[in-house]
């Protein structure tokens, strides 16, 4: 029992400590983008996770100007399609860590580098940016999908976006 205490306790801290820099959008039930933000939206498939009662997948979106964080976007298993609130820049979907708890309280982390990387201008009010692989490094085109569950979610909303699918950038 107390193992399990344990493993609450580590990966409790783990979220607290980790996602403190969550951008979450307060998108107002008119379906206003607050003011000087973007609202970005795609979706992130990894094929080489199981599924596991311990488990943990988190994405590091970092500003390429600074290096600074955007966003430590921890996937939320019963949401398909991620949805930020950025302000106007360069950025880049750098790490995907995906952190495995297991019965006995030792836990695992395996992390990849994505080098995604997308713009958001300041006109812009909603920019989807893809249906990303991120084992492969393939983008697809889903944004008609997208925007159905985009005003599924924030009714408000209008259909007016941009589209800048990511690029992955060379490893060096």
């Amino acid at each position: 029992m107390t193992r399990y205490i344990y493993i609450l306790l580590v990966f409790g801290l783990l979220f607290i400590c980790g996602c403190s820099t969550t951008t979450k959008c307060n998108i107002a039930s008119n379906g206003n983008v607050p003011e000087g933000y973007s609202l970005i939206f795609g979706k992130l498939l990894d094929k080489s996770s199981e599924p596991n009662i311990l488990h943990s997948i988190y994405y590091d979106v970092l500003n390429r100007k600074n290096g600074s964080y955007a966003v430590k976007y921890e996937k939320d298993a019963a949401e398909e399609y991620f949805y930020w609130c950025l302000p106007p820049g360069q950025y880049v979907i750098a790490n995907y860590v995906d952190i495995h708890g297991f019965m006995g309280g030792s836990s695992s982390a395996n992390k990849k580098r994505i080098n995604g990387i997308f713009d958001v201008n300041a006109n812009d009010k909603l920019v989807y940016i893809g249906l990303i692989d991120i084992d492969s490094k393939i983008v697809f085109d889903d944004s008609d999908r997208a925007l159905v569950e985009l005003k599924y979610k924030y009714h408000g909303l209008n259909n007016i976006h941009q589209k800048r699918l990511i690029i992955f950038e060379k490893e060096r």
